[in-house]
């Protein structure tokens, strides 16, 4: 790996970049987790109805 020198402020940037990176990968972790959250409730309610209709009646 090639590593060069870098100025004080090459660094800030840098750094500074990566934070906003990270920052936007926990935001979208964040959202991903929320919408697969709402997506598991609203499949549990299609399930719990279509067990009443038809599992348990049927039997």
């Amino acid at each position: 790996m090639l590593l060069k020198m870098m100025s004080a402020e090459e660094l800030k940037e840098c750094i500074t970049d990566l934070k906003r990176k990270h920052s936007d990968c926990i935001f979208m972790h964040g959202f991903y987790h929320e919408r697969t959250a709402e997506i598991s409730k609203r499949l549990q309610v299609y399930i719990d109805f279509y067990n009443e209709q038809y599992g348990k009646g049927s039997q």
